[in-house]
């Protein structure tokens, strides 16, 4: 998803798990967008809350990426689900 504000996360096909990535021009935002990210794998938030997916178990470290950039702030991450 993204926006305007130069925030947006995104999901990314990763094998049997759930791989994300999430960017905003601060580590606060990036934090935020990932976290978001990381529901919308596994809840429907549009409405009243319902699981449609697997919860993630435990977050990979190998590839694990969290950082300033030149155009703000990125994470991505994998989900063991």
């Amino acid at each position: 998803m993204r926006s305007g504000s130069g925030r947006g996360r995104r999901s990314v096909a990763h094998t049997a798990d759930v791989r994300i990535e999430a960017w905003a021009p601060d580590r606060e935002g990036c934090v935020a967008e990932a976290v978001a990210a990381m529901v919308e794998t596994f809840a429907d938030t549009t409405g009243a809350v319902e699981l449609v997916g697997a919860v993630p178990k435990a977050v990979a470290l190998q590839e694990l990426r969290f950082g300033p950039g030149p155009r703000g702030w990125s994470c991505a991450v994998t989900l063991d689900v």
